[in-house]
């Protein structure tokens, strides 16, 4: 079955061998080509007209001239012909020709075309060529006709070979139809191992197309490669090997079977496509699945009586031992081989023995029906190897054997038990002698008659005097505590009813109101019918030894339960004590504990003379507290605040310790962290400017004792707010960590780089030689930076502006020395960025004004130098609906500061949360000034800074301005820059959602020059849009302008919102608006800001339609 490969749809015969087989059989050789291809040549002109006269003599016989009686088909035909005497002359019989002859011969058998067609058409073939060839009739000529001859013939045999091949094809696909429907998977595999055919039962269980698997190789198909040893070993020894289960797609556990597939022996074939074996598979994944489960439940079960610590004894309806596990072993002294297969008998000494056999005999007399599955317990008696005899517990239970009913017992040894039981009932003996010698107090009752009778001591404990009437039972009822009655005559009663006595520990009232305790016990004489028919019993005052006990039991429990961990040893150190705070805190259990150590929980953190000086003053028979660093059993440290207190005797001798202690690791890793945060940037872990100052400090000492120079840089990363404000805060806080590291990398380990806050970072250098070696480094920190960083899944670039000052140019005091790198950094930054200035002595000028302007700028909120001014937002005919407040700063000297240069100074000291308050309350005032004018529907627009937006009580503050001013919410906008809102979504979905609950208007400003997001359009309760003026001003002349305004109102009137333009300057911006349907606008063509005493002039003007109103 291991021949060579061939294509698995082409006809049989085709390989060179058969080919060879073939031309031999006809005797065709080399010369014959010759003969053949020089009749080529001479035959060559009259071959058209040859072809002629075959067709007007096949066109007599009707079933062929029907086959060709479409004019396309005969001249194809008459073609193909024309080509096919070139071929047989060219007398290349290689496997191309062969094949093809056999392929067409398969093609006439689908036709319908009988193998006599064949033979008459290769008759008229020799006899339209023997006039061609006879008239000279010379030898060349003799030979030509000849090997034609044997050509012709060749292509008859190649032409039964086709139709033979192809009856056994039809035969083939007759079987091939039975198999597809069979439901076990089949796959019928020819000799070189191609599978001929597949049925749709092994497509689904392979899980590939029936039809497609014919022509692969069986071994290439998923889960089969394992069957190529065993179809080996069949092919050599022709007998069915065992097959390994396989492993098919999905999981599934299949079962393959080999059937040898014996057919007739062919003289003249050897086809390799035939089938030579059938592999049939059959899933047997669930058969698996429940033989696993009966082997893991065997298994499991062997496990449970092996190692059950109960012997376990299985017995069949016979007697005979069948299991006998390691227990049983132990218990009897024999090993199991020993028993097993012997009567159970030899385990028991007489007359258990006798016992035994009878009931097996009763249980054959009732022909194996069993009384019951489980026979309950018995005690009886066992006999050991070595003959002692032991008693023992035995659960016997019916259970189903493979060969029938049998029996397993579970018998346990209670030697050690009864001997435990005797030495109780001696001891309860010796107790009951020792009562009455101690002179407890007794009692007798009849519970027949009712007599009672107490002892004089008995009268003693409850506090009474003799009667001269004897007790009775309500006399004993009347003492108990009101709260323990109903329990003690509870009790009394079930002891009565059949209880083994009369017991109970409760409290009596005495007629002075004191409260004892009393133990009262009573044994209880019954008649045969087991009726209580007397008690004797005695009574103790227990008070003293309860009380101790109630004490002991709350100092117990105080200090089980206390959260300090606590622990006792002995003089020698040994552990008699934990509580339940030391199993929490060190991980070990009481039973870990007690025993050991304390050094236990040691971590090495401590020295030799630590411990030295515990030990001391501990023996000194003092008290030692100390913070220990210990270990818990998971390895982790921790903190102890401990002390060990000596505990001393009557004598005076130390007999133990006690260790109290609290877990402190909490507080001690708080002050650590409150270290590092002292010091250190928690972000980048950097150090900070405390830190960074103090190092400075130190730096600039040693370069004043050994002459060197500090250096000090101070760097500012550029646009680092843009990427804050538009990748949020995760994305910025990554990229100031990822610059850190960078940074670290790029200095010497003995300098210093710390951060001050937000995009500030100072970096120290010591002993620097000359202003050349600073600038070496700065321009390796430059360098540094032209690679990008990468921040989910997005890449970074970030660049800096550095200022640099050396101690040998800027002074030598570190505040000087910082505050002059300062001032060379904005240097760099007003030089376009990403570079690095060192220090002038001129910057100081720039420094000092900003200072000064930051100095101004906080006197003029109390100075009131504030001052608003007002533009209008009008509809697309002119009219006014709304005001914006726009805030002007005019200094107490008359100069107007320009917004650009005091607004973000604002911003930057914290002070814009104070002004933003300031104006929307003016305002507001403004607003109301206009309703008492009469323009009671004109509403009022103020700008909310980021520092307002994302404090704690925006909503707060806005709903107490508007209620202090008296303005309805619903006549103010509040504007907000769309960057500002995607800086933390879910605390800007908050603070929005609060201020539309107040039922004010929001805005978003700016709109397209940030983030741009249309989700937030969705989610955030916005009212209207403002279209940034840098798409206005050019609207009319870029196209880009155009369609990005265009597109923008189309989404806000699809979305239901306003939108507003700003920045509207000319009449062709207006116009423009107008055709693309803006309704709201704002701008220099209709107004400038106004200033607060003009607003009025100017809506009154605009009411009439003044000319002047815009």
């Amino acid at each position: 079955m291991n021949k060579p490969e061939t294509d698995a749809g082409a006809p049989e015969g085709g390989d060179d061998h058969t080919i060879a087989e073939r031309e031999a059989f006809v005797g065709l050789g080399a010369e014959d080509r010759q003969h053949l291809r020089a009749l080529r040549e001479r035959l060559a002109p009259p071959t058209r007209h040859f072809i002629e006269r075959f067709y007007s003599d096949v066109d007599r016989f009707e079933p062929v001239r029907a086959l060709i009686a479409r004019p396309e088909v005969r001249k194809r035909l008459k073609h193909a012909h024309v080509q096919y005497f070139d071929d047989l002359l060219a007398a290349d019989f290689g496997p191309e020709y062969v094949l093809g002859r056999l392929r067409v011969g398969e093609r006439h058998h689908q036709i319908g075309l009988d193998p006599k067609w064949y033979i008459g058409a290769y008759a008229r073939y020799l006899s339209h060529v023997a006039p061609d060839l006879l008239p000279s009739a010379n030898e060349e000529d003799v030979r030509a006709l000849q090997a034609l001859t044997r050509a012709v013939f060749m292509d008859i045999g190649l032409a039964l070979d086709a139709y033979s091949l192809a009856e056994r094809r039809a035969g083939t696909d007759f079987s091939a139809g039975i198999i597809c429907t069979l439901p076990v998977a089949v796959l019928a595999v020819s000799s070189s191992l191609r599978v001929l055919h597949a049925n749709r039962a092994a497509g689904e269980l392979l899980q590939l197309d029936h039809a497609a698997m014919a022509g692969r190789l069986l071994l290439d198909l998923p889960a089969l490669a394992p069957l190529k040893e065993p179809v080996t070993q069949l092919d050599i020894s022709g007998e069915v090997p065992d097959l390994p289960l396989l492993e098919g797609p999905g999981g599934r556990w299949l079962d393959a079977r080999l059937m040898r597939w014996e057919r007739a022996p062919s003289p003249t074939h050897d086809s390799i496509d035939a089938c030579a074996l059938v592999v049939m598979l059959e899933d047997v994944t669930e058969r698996e699945r429940l033989r696993g489960q009966a082997e893991a439940a065997a298994a499991r079960n062997q496990t449970i009586v092996t190692l059950a610590p109960d012997g376990i004894v299985i017995i069949d309806a016979l007697g005979t031992i069948q299991t006998f596990n390691h227990a049983a072993e132990k218990m009897f002294g024999y090993q199991a081989d020993e028993v097993i297969g012997k009567n159970v008998s030899m385990l028991m000494p007489s007359p258990h023995r006798e016992n035994h056999d009878a009931y097996l005999a009763d249980y054959h007399g009732r022909r194996g029906k069993p009384l019951g599955v489980n026979m309950g317990y018995r005690e009886l008696m066992g006999q050991r190897k070595d003959g002692q005899v032991f008693p023992l517990e035995l659960a016997v239970s019916e259970v189903a054997l493979d060969d029938g009913t049998g029996f397993i017992g579970t018998l346990r040894d209670i030697e050690e038990r009864k001997r435990t039981e005797a030495d109780l009932q001696h001891s309860r003996r010796r107790l009951a002698e020792a009562q009455r010698i101690a002179r407890l107090g007794n009692w007798y009752w009849n519970v027949d008659t009712g007599y009672l009778h107490w002892s004089d001591e008995l009268y003693r404990i409850f506090g009474l005097k003799r009667h001269a009437g004897a007790p009775t039972l309500d006399t004993y009822l009347a003492l108990l505590h009101p709260q323990d009655r109903a329990g003690v005559e509870a009790k009394l009663q079930q002891a009565l009813d059949g209880g083994p006595l009369y017991e109970s520990h409760h409290r009596i009232l005495r007629s002075d109101g004191t409260v004892r305790w009393i133990h009262v016990r009573g044994e209880i004489t019954r008649a045969m019918s087991r009726r209580a028919i007397h008690v004797v019993g005695t009574v103790q005052d227990v008070t003293e030894r309860h009380e101790a006990q109630e004490q002991m039991r709350k100092l117990s429990s105080a200090v089980e339960q206390t959260a300090d961990i606590v622990s006792i040893t002995d003089h020698r150190g040994r552990i008699e004590y934990v509580n339940a705070a030391f199993e929490s805190v060190t991980g070990y259990t009481r039973a870990e504990a007690i025993g050991r150590k304390p050094s236990m929980v040691s971590s090495g953190k401590h020295s030799h003379e630590f411990y030295v000086n515990v030990w001391e003053t501990l023996l000194r028979g003092e008290p030692f507290r100390e913070v220990f660093i210990n270990r818990r059993k998971s390895g982790e440290l921790y903190y102890e605040e401990k002390t060990i207190t000596p505990l001393r005797n009557s004598q005076g001798e130390v007999t133990h310790f006690v260790s109290t202690g609290k877990d402190i690791t909490e507080r001690m890793q708080a002050q650590e962290r409150l270290h590092f945060l002292a010091h250190y940037d928690p972000l980048t872990g950097l150090p900070n400017r405390a830190l960074f100052m103090d190092r400075m400090e130190r730096a600039l000492a040693r370069a004043r004792r050994t002459q060197s120079n500090v250096c000090v840089m101070f760097l500012d990363m550029d646009r680092f707010k843009l990427v804050n404000d538009s990748f949020g805060h995760t994305v910025g806080d990554g990229l100031l960590r990822d610059f850190a590291l960078r940074l670290q990398d790029t200095l010497r380990e003995t300098d210093t780089a710390a951060r001050f806050g937000g995009d500030e970072f100072v970096i120290l250098l010591e002993d620097i030689k000359c202003e050349a070696d600073a600038e070496a480094v700065a321009a390796k920190l430059l360098a540094s930076l032209t690679h990008p960083f990468r921040l989910e899944e997005r890449e970074f670039y970030a660049t800096v502006s550095v200022g640099v000052c050396c101690s040998s140019q800027g002074g030598q005091g570190s505040a000087e020395l910082l505050k002059n790198a300062d001032a060379a950094m904005y240097r760099a930054k007003n030089q376009g960025r990403n570079r690095y200035a060192f220090f002038e002595p001129e910057m100081d000028v720039g420094v000092h004004q900003r200072l000064e302007l930051e100095g101004a700028l906080r006197r003029a909120l109390d100075h009131k130098e504030f001052e608003l001014e007002y533009q209008p937002i009008v509809d697309a005919t002119g009219k006014v609906l709304a005001l914006e407040a726009l805030l002007r700063w005019r200094r107490a000297d008359g100069v107007q500061i320009a917004p650009l240069e005091f607004i973000p100074l604002l911003e930057d000291t914290g002070l814009i949360v104070p002004v933003g308050e300031w104006v929307l309350a003016t305002a507001c005032q403004a607003k109301k000034g206009w309703e008492a004018a009469g323009f009671h529907e004109l509403d009022v627009a103020v700008n909310i800074s980021a520092a307002q937006f994302e404090g704690q009580a925006l909503a707060a503050t806005v709903e107490r301005i508007l209620g202090e001013q008296g303005v309805e919410p619903a006549n103010v906008h509040l504007e907000i820059t769309e960057s500002l809102l995607m800086r933390d979504l879910p605390r800007a979905l908050e603070t929005m959602g609060a201020l539309h609950a107040l039922g004010v208007q929001l805005a978003v400003d700016d709109f397209g020059t940030g983030y741009s997001s249309l989700n937030y359009l969705k989610r955030f309760p916005i009212r209207s849009v403002k279209v940034d003026r840098t798409f206005v001003q050019d609207i009319v002349h870029d196209a880009n302008d155009h369609a990005i305004v265009a597109a923008v109102l189309h989404m806000c009137e699809s979305l239901g919102l306003t939108a507003v333009a700003e920045g509207v300057e000319n009449a062709e911006q207006l116009e423009l608006l107008r055709r693309l349907g803006c309704s709201h606008m704002q701008g220099f063509y209709f107004a400038r800001p106004l200033a607060a005493s003009a607003v009025l002039e100017y809506l009154q003007r605009a009411s009439r339609g003044a000319p002047g109103a815009r």
